[in-house]
Parts: structure tokens; C-alpha cells; sequence
């Protein structure tokens, strides 16, 4: 496989061939240890235990098809399993926000009455109303480890409801959308804008087809749909995710160096404050906000051979297209 995309249109086509076969061996998730180390996995082990969930899954809820399992808990690797594990075992999957209030989490668990919530167990605000409230419920997001990988198979109808994702409601009550994973999929076919440029430079460069990857870093919760898009999308390039964590970011970047990257506006501001400040040596990518000093950031961008999607739209300078209109990406950071 080399420059060239493999892409495929359903979730099981994407864990069987592009996971499982075609980037089998190459790196599909980085991640920080409890050792703080930094760990690599295979998109072939990466499919294994997505596997092993699905399996686990099917049997914890004695059948997972229909079932709405809500995800509950911080960036983790168990946490990216899940998530394409319940879009393998067909559930409905409900991704919450942990750093809200219990107000606001009872609310959306009751609206979506769950047969089961995944959670990482951490010691929040709002931990023993949930244990009091949902105690029969709860699983380990890790439940899965030590079992043995499942047999998979194509969704009955990919047009299905398959996950709920809550947004902010307009009469200040999280509303949920609904989605499938028809709908997702299909837009992986042109939403990795930062992918073809980066091809054009590697092709430039005339590295071997069998060393080419790119590497995606990304710091957004996975309760927020482009995380979880990315990581549907990213195995039809080969392209490693680097999970990050927004409270290490420097630390994460220097030690998870990554081609492109995914962050929320409070980050990107950080960036260009910094590149502002001359702190260029630390950023591994960089964002074009209207700079004050635009040329030194441009320059940035050319010696560093970066680009920064923001909630998947580019808000930085493709090399051969020229710097973006003088407010393009301060109306990005305003959507």
C-alpha cells in the first residue's frame, strides 16, 4: 500500500481490511501510559481487542444489537476500543461529558435510558449519585481485556441508528442528535482535507512508499464528534492517531510528533500566541489567526511542514496555496 487511500464504505470493511490487512502492521494509536510512557498500537491490535470488546459486549448485555450503551470517562485507549466495538455490535452509543454537573448528566441519561454506561471508574464530583443511581448499569470501559476476540460481521442495516450525541439546546437543555454509521462513514471520503497536500509533500520529498505515514494529533475528548470521526475516518489513510491530553499538550507534542492535528480554539490561541512570543522551538504545528506578524508565522509553516485542522476545517496555510484571507480562520475560531 502506498500513497493512495483504501477506502471502504462500512465499519466492518474498515476493522477487516484497512485495520486487519492493508496497515496491519503499521502504527494506528499512540497513547501517554500509567507509567507515562508512551505507548504504540498496531492498527492490527487495535482490532483485536476491538474485537474482544465486541465480544465482551455481546455477552455482558446478553445480546448488543439495539441495546444504548452510554460512554462515561476520560481519553483513554480502552476508551477509542469502545467506541468502534459498540458500532461493531450494532449498539446505540451515547458518548456523555464528564466534566459536567450531575444536573445536567441525569438529565441526558434519563432521556436516554441506558442498558448499560462504560466508565473509566475516576474519582469525579459527581461519582457516588451515579453509583447510587445506575450502580446495576455501570461496566469497566476495560472490560474487555483478557478476553477472546469476537467474529464480526456487517451491520444489518447501516442506516440504523447507531449513535446519540448531546449538543448544547437553544432553551438551555442538551438536545441529542441522531446518528448512523452510514452517515458517518461516507463522510470520510473527502473530510481528511489535510491528508492530500501532506501526500504531495511526502511524494516531493521521495519518501518510499513502505515509510510513508502520517500522524494525527488530536486533543479533543472523545465525547466530541470530530474526535470520534477521526477515528473512523484516519484508518482509511493508515494514519496514526496520537491521543493527547489538553493539560500536557507540550509535553504530548514533543513526545507524539505529528504531521497534522486536532485541537479545540483555546489551544490554537495558545499556538499563536507562542509562535507570536518566538516559543517556535515546542510547536510541532501552527495555526494563522490573523497574526499580527503574519510573515514570521507563514515562515513557520514552510520550514516546519505543517498543517492544523480546527474542527475539521484547515485553519493554517496550505505551502503551495499561500497564507488564508486576512480573517479566514478568525471566522473558523468564531464557528
Amino acid at each position: 500500500m502506498g500513497y493512495e487511500p483504501h477506502m471502504v464504505d462500512t465499519v466492518y470493511q474498515l476493522i477487516t481490511e484497512n485495520m486487519e490487512q492493508v496497515y496491519a502492521d503499521k502504527p494506528g494509536l499512540r497513547y501517554r501510559g500509567g507509567d507515562g510512557r508512551i505507548v504504540t498500537v498496531t492498527f492490527g491490535a487495535y482490532a483485536k481487542d476491538i474485537r474482544r470488546c465486541a465480544g465482551w459486549l455481546e455477552a455482558a448485555l446478553h445480546g448488543a444489537a439495539g441495546r444504548r450503551v452510554c460512554l462515561l470517562g476520560r481519553n483513554s485507549y480502552p476508551y477509542a476500543v469502545a467506541i468502534l466495538a459498540l458500532l461493531a455490535a450494532e449498539t446505540v452509543q451515547i458518548p456523555l461529558n464528564p466534566s459536567k454537573s450531575w444536573e445536567e448528566l441525569s438529565y441526558e441519561l434519563g432521556l436516554v435510558e441506558p442498558d448499560a454506561i462504560l466508565w473509566d471508574g475516576g474519582d469525579y464530583p459527581w461519582r457516588d449519585q451515579l453509583l447510587a443511581a445506575y450502580g446495576g448499569k455501570l461496566l469497566p470501559i476495560d472490560g474487555y481485556e483478557g478476553c477472546a476476540p469476537a467474529q464480526l460481521h456487517e451491520a444489518a442495516d447501516p442506516r440504523a441508528l447507531s449513535m446519540i450525541m448531546f449538543t448544547s439546546g437553544t432553551t438551555g437543555r442538551s438536545k441529542g442528535v441522531m446518528l448512523n454509521q452510514w452517515s458517518i462513514m461516507v463522510t470520510g471520503r473527502d473530510s481528511i482535507c489535510s491528508w492530500p497536500p501532506m501526500v504531495e509533500r511526502a511524494r516531493a520529498m521521495g519518501i518510499p512508499d513502505e515509510k510513508f505515514q502520517l500522524n494525527h494529533f488530536s486533543t479533543l475528548p472523545l465525547f466530541h464528534i470530530a474526535a470520534y470521526a477521526n477515528l473512523l475516518h484516519w484508518p482509511l489513510y493508515g494514519t496514526a492517531t496520537n491521543l493527547a491530553d489538553a493539560r500536557s499538550f507540550y509535553r504530548d507534542l514533543a513526545d507524539m510528533p505529528s504531521e497534522s492535528m486536532a485541537v479545540v480554539p483555546a489551544i490554537a490561541e495558545m499556538l499563536h500566541r507562542d509562535i507570536l512570543r518566538d516559543r517556535r522551538d515546542k510547536i510541532g504545528a501552527c495555526i494563522c489567526c490573523e497574526p499580527a506578524d503574519e510573515e514570521a508565522v507563514r515562515d513557520h509553516i514552510t520550514r516546519l511542514n505543517r498543517t492544523l485542522p480546527l474542527y475539521k476545517r484547515i485553519a493554517a496555510v496550505h505551502l503551495s496555496e499561500g497564507p488564508l484571507p486576512r480573517n479566514a480562520a478568525g471566522k473558523l475560531l468564531r464557528k
